[in-house]
């Protein structure tokens, strides 16, 4: 494995590292991107150029491109010349020889970006969810199923429900608030879960809720609940 570059990928969101595998193209000054067999036929060699390589995400396997902008030179010496195979391989490439870098794609397909790690009859859920939520459709339905699933996480990583009370009207159980208090001071989310809970109103006590803020809230507790990296 060669020199290895922090990203955040954008399929999983893990802050990971990765590192190029194949150059397979690269981009002239001011100009659409080229093969990278191309820049053997330049007649002046660039000084810096930004060549394009594929890579993978360590996290969820998924295909990358990085952008590593190097010297001219440096690009021409990972090509095969006529007969000759390159006079250096992809892994040689040294992080001190790249000035910039960043990861230019693909785009991941739309909805909720989890790690693999997320057990699927969680994340199955949510994608629906956050299609409604940002179609504008059944916010009130997005909202509840939002509730249901959150709670379903909480019972799934342990997160304890209050003492039940005599003769209450609701089912400790079902409550939303104390587990979610609970599973923080017990280190099993981030604080900002019960913080932030509270002000987008995830137990649905207000009438005036934002779907997309509560799908965005859960796949974050999602994220947090089962890290995977």
């Amino acid at each position: 494995m060669g020199a290895l570059f922090p990203i955040v990928c954008p399929f999983c969101r893990a802050k990971t590292a990765a590192a190029p595998e194949a150059f397979v193209r690269w981009r002239p000054e001011g100009g659409r991107s080229e093969a990278a067999e191309s820049l053997q036929r330049q007649a002046q060699t660039p000084a810096t150029a930004p060549g394009v390589f594929s890579a993978v995400c360590p996290a969820c396997d998924k295909p990358l491109f990085l952008e590593l902008v190097v010297r001219g030179e440096v690009l021409l010496d990972l090509l095969p010349r006529e007969r000759t195979p390159p006079r250096r391989a992809v892994a040689q490439l040294q992080p001190s020889e790249v000035l910039k870098y960043e990861v230019v794609g693909p785009r991941p397909p739309p909805g909720p970006a989890l790690p693999p790690s997320v057990p699927e009859q969680f994340s199955s859920r949510l994608q629906p969810l956050w299609e409604d939520a940002h179609k504008g459709r059944n916010a009130e339905g997005v909202g509840a199923a939002c509730r249901w699933l959150l709670l379903d996480v909480l019972k799934d990583i342990g997160a304890p429900a209050s003492p039940r009370r005599m003769f209450a009207c609701k089912s400790e159980d079902e409550a939303i608030g104390p587990r979610l208090k609970a599973a923080c001071a017990a280190g099993l989310l981030p604080k900002w879960a019960e913080t932030r809970a509270k002000a987008i109103d995830v137990e649905g006590k207000a009438r005036s809720r934002d779907p997309k803020a509560q799908v965005d809230y859960v796949a974050a507790v999602l994220r947090a609940a089962y890290p995977g990296f």
